[in-house]
């Protein structure tokens, strides 16, 4: 008894003290980054910049006019980008997506589990999965306002609350910016979650619960119609089905991989990790069948078991997107952590399962703290060369390095210094919140620059008439050893017509300047 008064009175302290631990990665260094993250952050500065109007950006892109999903993430950076730099911009964002899915994960949590407010730490290895180092910034800025979306349904539904649902509407209007997949989820959620509160309390269609339902389906209408657009306008670009193999989605499930990490060294922590969750379910269901099935437990443990069905029937590659499978399994996993707080599991065995997460949750955020502040030494050595650039600059950015995370570093020199950097994939995507001028499209002119790290390309095929538009090149991890026929071209093209203007401490990042 003495415990479960003192876990009462500092479990709120403990439990955001572990939730800012998180944010390690986030403010270590001056950049975080992440595979698409810096793609992201140009473009936020690219719409930043179109709003003031910069002449020498709007040749370039475009804002796109429709109100698309994934333009949360953006429009928060470039409004920051307004009033601060790049690097801040970077950090509120990350930060924002990791504080708020605690703070929406625990509020959602004692509305569902009330009596037990501490299994709200389940939340701590959905902090940092794998789409926030790949970057994915509105898919994880949509994870906490699907959480909130539910609590407030859970509020204006289940809980007495007769007053007209407005801040649903805004919540799901919020979570269709955010990210596509995760609002139509949330929407079949709330959906079920409805006919089994119906179903479940002898209902048969009241006049009150008809006006409870109308209102719902009434505050969820401008981002379903927006959803209909969207896909009337981009239903021609749906990508080819891939799927993965049986077996390996089966590992994904066991090791923790793909919806807390692709790295293959941090296995051995995020499979503590997921077979934690995994028994802590099946221990649930054992509890249940001993004491009784809660309507509450069963509804999440019908919805993760059809989110799992899902996750192994569905292809990966979908309506234009990619990484479905990693992207439902963490779904799967985050509402199995709902049946698992909603299950008659004994707190002792509850509290064992948790700490055991949560140390192995511990070792998997000193692991990656470790790589992401690597990355951040590379990232802050490629960007030194930034500041000989002019706002007006086109940069052609050529990557040699091996590893893939570097891919986009050079958006963070866009980013900074408000150049136009030619490698911005995001932007040549039809749903981006900007977009290519299709004028100024440079990839088919100049060459594979943006998709080798031994490029082949001609660097004066992108021009206005006879005058080449670019004003500069900047190389990374193009060292001497680097002799292939590509290569060599380049070299001749930069020693013709450029003369080095910069070069970072070690050398990896030169900076040159048309002649």
């Amino acid at each position: 008894m003495a415990g479960k008064i003192l876990l009462g009175k500092f479990e709120p302290a403990l439990f955001w003290s572990l939730v800012l631990i998180h944010l390690t990665p986030v403010l270590s260094d001056h950049w975080c980054p992440t595979l698409d993250g810096p793609s992201h952050l140009n473009c936020a500065r690219i719409m930043s910049d179109l709003w003031r109007g910069r002449e020498q950006v709007s040749v370039f892109f475009a804002l796109n006019p429709y109100p698309e999903p994934n333009i949360l993430g953006h429009m928060i950076m470039a409004i920051t980008m307004l009033i601060a730099p790049a690097w801040v911009a970077e950090k509120l964002v990350l930060s924002l997506a990791i504080v708020g899915l605690a703070y929406a994960y625990r509020r959602f949590s004692l509305f569902i589990s009330a009596e037990r407010p501490w299994i709200s730490a389940l939340v701590m290895p959905f902090l940092l999965p794998f789409c926030f180092f790949m970057g994915f910034i509105n898919f994880c800025l949509s994870l906490p306002l699907l959480l909130l979306v539910l609590a407030q349904v859970e509020k204006n539904l289940f809980a007495g609350s007769n007053k007209y649902p407005w801040a649903l509407g805004a919540l799901f209007l919020l979570l269709y910016l955010a990210h596509l997949s995760t609002f139509m989820l949330g929407a079949a959620v709330v959906a079920g979650r409805m006919m089994w509160w119906q179903f479940t309390n002898g209902r048969r269609g009241t006049s009150s619960d008809h006006r409870v339902f109308g209102r719902i389906i009434l505050v969820m209408a401008a981002p379903l119609l927006l959803t209909i657009g969207f896909f009337l306008l981009h239903g021609s670009h749906a990508a080819a089905p891939h799927r993965f193999e049986l077996m390996e989605l089966l590992r994904w499930v066991v090791d923790g991989r793909a919806w807390i990490t692709f790295g293959e060294l941090e296995t051995p922590s995020t499979r503590i990790i997921a077979v934690s969750i995994l028994m802590l379910a099946i221990c649930g269901i054992g509890s249940s069948i001993k004491k009784g099935w809660s309507p509450k437990s069963l509804f999440w443990l019908i919805v993760s078991s059809f989110v799992f069905i899902i996750y192994f029937l569905l292809p990966d590659t979908m309506a234009g997107g990619s990484l479905a499978s990693p992207r439902l399994l963490l779904f799967a996993m985050l509402f199995i952590s709902f049946w698992i707080a909603t299950a008659p599991l004994p707190d002792r065995l509850l509290g064992v399962g948790i700490s055991a997460l949560i140390c192995a949750d511990f070792a998997h955020l000193i692991q990656v703290t470790d790589t992401s502040g690597s990355l951040a030494k590379e990232a802050i050595e490629f960007t030194s060369v930034a500041s000989a650039l002019e706002p007006s600059s086109v940069v052609l950015p050529l990557n040699y390095g091996d590893n893939w995370m570097h891919s986009n570093f050079s958006n963070y020199v866009g980013a900074e210094r408000g150049a136009i950097v030619l490698d911005n994939f995001v932007a040549n995507a039809p749903f981006s919140p900007v977009r290519w001028k299709p004028e100024r499209l440079p990839y088919e002119r100049i060459g594979n620059f943006s998709t080798s790290n031994a490029p082949c390309v001609s660097i004066d095929a992108y021009r206005e008439g006879s005058r080449p538009l670019v004003t500069h090149v900047l190389t990374w991890k193009l060292n001497d050893s680097v002799t292939d026929s590509c290569t060599n071209d380049v070299r001749r093209q930069l020693a013709r017509d450029f003369e080095l203007l910069a070069s970072s401490p070690n050398n990896d990042a030169r900076l040159y300047r048309r002649k």
